[in-house]
């Protein structure tokens, strides 16, 4: 029996051991788990939260500010182009503009001369009125 008794305390022991690497495995996977999930939500873990010291604090802010210059010019880039663009569909625009009030003038003029045309034929066609008087000179001569 003092062999049952040795494999009883192994069989404890090696229960205890698996439990207890069971539990170091369950926590690891629980922080691994809750560190992708910061990360994914933007939340910074307690290694991206470490103090910098001076040089490392230095470096960072100057790249900050190359970021932000960097940005800064990008969007008067932008924002100049934006500008350019609209400068150009309005000049573009008022071109056409033009172009469509030529062309109605020539429409216009062309309209109008047909109409004179068309008055000086019914004008050299049509007599000439004569007053009431000239009439009756003529017919009592």
């Amino acid at each position: 029996m003092a062999d049952s008794g040795g494999v009883k305390q192994f069989t404890d022991e090696m229960g205890q051991t698996v439990g207890e690497v069971a539990q170091d495995l369950k926590d690891e996977v629980g922080r691994s788990l809750e560190q992708a999930a910061q990360s994914a939500a933007g939340t910074p873990t307690a290694q991206q939260l470490q103090p910098f010291d001076s040089t490392q604090g230095k470096q960072k802010q100057l790249e900050d500010q190359k970021k932000l210059a960097e940005a800064r010019r990008k969007i008067a880039f932008w924002k100049k182009t934006q500008e350019e663009q609209l400068k150009v569909r309005q000049e573009m625009k008022q071109k056409e503009e033009q172009r469509l009030q030529q062309t109605e003038n020539k429409k216009q003029d062309g309209r109008f001369k047909f109409f004179e045309q068309k008055q000086k034929k019914q004008t050299v066609l049509a007599p000439t009125p004569t007053s009431s008087i000239e009439n009756k000179s003529k017919m009592a001569a």
